[in-house]
């Protein structure tokens, strides 16, 4: 049921490239074009030089649909747990 480290791992990737552009778009269509000089370039500049000074407002930015992944994976797992638990329950 859950997802491979690999699939983990692609999700990752693809967060961490991804994230930065809808910001962007969502922002451009939102509030109009950002304001650095070259745009998309300059807020993903913006972003990883923030993560990679380890503030948690880009860290929590970039990790985001990885935690919902994660999160959602749980809730699976647990929803899956406790059906089968009233399933297997006295009377069945």
């Amino acid at each position: 049921m859950g997802l491979s480290i690999k699939a983990w791992l692609v999700l990752c990737l693809l967060s961490v490239a991804a994230v930065p552009a809808g910001v962007f778009l969502g922002g451009m269509l939102l509030a109009g074009p950002y304001a650095g000089a070259n745009g998309l370039f300059s807020l993903m500049g913006d972003i990883y030089g923030d993560a990679l000074a380890l503030r948690p407002s880009a860290l929590l930015l970039l990790s985001s649909p990885v935690l919902f992944a994660a999160i959602w994976a749980i809730a699976l797992a647990a929803a899956k747990k406790l059906s089968g638990a009233r399933a297997g329950g006295p009377g069945h």
